[in-house]
């Protein structure tokens, strides 16, 4: 996976998984400045490289509505198990049929992750095309 989005030139990683959110309360009291490892703990055999995904994550907050801030008009890609319902509920469902296995991947849980990296693979290198929006 993280082979894939460096090829793909990625230049953010946001998370809109409850974990963001989970991360960000405040009984908890993770620092700031923690909460990004606290994520890559449970995620660390996908990102081995943990300096360079710390550098690109930001971690959202109202994950409940968490494609509201997708700007069509500018590049970017979403992927999320949920995506069907969330995107749709942002953009409607004729957005989510235009984008669909393009720029919107709604993943399979229960996949290997295979279908993930086929789709990674589809997006062009950085030098054709390939950043994340400015804010989800």
């Amino acid at each position: 996976l993280e082979a894939e989005l460096r090829r793909a030139g990625f230049d953010r990683l946001i998370c809109v998984s409850g974990w963001s959110d989970i991360f960000q309360e405040p009984v908890l009291r993770i620092p700031v400045s923690q909460r990004g490892a606290f994520l890559h703990k449970k995620i660390a055999a996908a990102f081995r490289d943990s300096d360079w995904f710390l550098r690109l994550l930001v971690l959202t907050t109202d994950t409940d509505n968490r494609c509201r801030g997708i700007d069509l008009a500018a590049d970017g890609y979403y992927m999320d198990d949920r995506a069907d319902e969330y995107f749709v509920n942002a953009h409607g469902p004729q957005a989510f049929e235009v984008e669909q296995g393009r720029r919107v991947l709604p993943v399979d849980p229960f996949s290997d992750g295979s279908d993930v990296l086929d789709w990674l693979k589809t997006i062009p290198a950085p030098s054709v095309f390939c950043r994340l929006p400015a804010e989800l």
